[in-house]
């Protein structure tokens, strides 16, 4: 009832009723839709304009270190902002929210939990320390779907590998982790509409292939989608 009111009716509210009726009309947007958000609630509100996050694409750069920049605002020669992770020397990052893995230059992966975002009137917090994670022999990492127990990876035999998140450490072994042994660059997944995961390879022939995850285990079979001349990675 309360958004049929007029503005001078709103004003003539008691204010815990107007206060009630602003969280009403809060509740009426989606999610991702908040037209503002509470910064101080105590005695008195201050309202400001709510930026819902943007959605981010992270890469390495040639020099080694983690850089982003908004999917929505990539073109041609846009800029990429570089993250101070305390570590410039990469050759690989896969982000499982909240934590970015990484393969360092001795081809061991790394760990490091990201920040979270500075509330109003908040100092940053410390960037953490990077943990070593995982046994030497990797060159490429990332994670396939939604199996987060899992991470995957080519090793330095261009094969692809897989590790249980859960039992990885410092000195567990890689497992092959395609049956068909096919020699690749690196690995990346995309979640299918039906459920599942399509993994596509950078081919050390450097053509791209393609196959479900649930077959690549037992029955790998890759089908080849076309050239990649000139790609390092995907």
């Amino acid at each position: 009832p309360h958004a049929k009111l007029s503005a001078a009716q709103t004003e003539a509210l008691p204010l815990e009723q107007r206060h009630r009726l602003t969280l009403l009309q809060l509740c009426r947007h989606g999610s991702n839709e908040l037209p503002m958000d509470v910064v101080d609630g105590k005695d008195t509100e201050t309202w400001r304009r709510y930026e819902p996050p943007k959605r981010m694409m992270y890469a390495v750069g040639a020099d080694g270190g983690v850089c982003k920049q908004p999917i929505e605002e990539m073109q041609g020669g846009s800029p990429w902002t570089h993250l101070d992770l305390k570590n410039d020397n990469f050759t690989s990052i896969a982000l499982r929210a909240p934590t970015f893995y990484a393969v360092g230059a001795d081809t061991r992966v790394y760990a490091v939990g990201l920040p979270s975002p500075p509330r109003p009137n908040q100092k940053p917090q410390a960037q953490k320390p990077w943990v070593l994670v995982s046994a030497e022999g990797l060159k490429a990492v990332c994670f396939l779907g939604e199996d987060s127990h899992w991470i995957y990876g080519v090793d330095v035999s261009n094969k692809a590998v897989r590790q249980k998140l859960s039992t990885m450490n410092p000195t567990s072994p890689w497992e092959a982790a395609d049956s068909a042994g096919k020699e690749m660059l690196s690995m990346a997944g995309r979640p299918m509409s039906k459920g599942g995961c399509l993994v596509y390879a950078l081919g050390t022939d450097q053509k791209l292939y393609s196959q479900k995850l649930a077959s690549m285990h037992t029955e790998s079979a890759w089908e080849l989608l076309g050239a990649a001349e000139g790609m390092c990675s995907i």
